[in-house]
């Protein structure tokens, strides 16, 4: 009746490590201090460390500032 398959995500929390080619299109959940990050591995992935794929830090964007109209 069901016609889903559950599938397995693997949990990693060693960031330095390398990618092997068995990652290669799969999805694993790659720890990242407070929460785990689904990333999803292609060919040009393989080779690096796991760590470059986790971002950390949050995005920063300069906050705008009102223009002012000249008379």
């Amino acid at each position: 009746m069901n016609s889903f398959k559950s599938v397995k995500i693997l949990k990693i929390f060693c960031r330095s490590s390398s990618i092997p080619k068995s990652f290669l299109k799969k999805t694993i959940a790659l720890y990242k201090g407070n929460i785990f990050v689904r990333v999803l591995f292609t060919k040009y992935h393989i080779k690096f460390k796991l760590g470059e794929f986790g971002v950390t830090r949050k995005p920063f964007n300069f906050p705008l500032k009102d223009k002012k109209i000249k008379r």
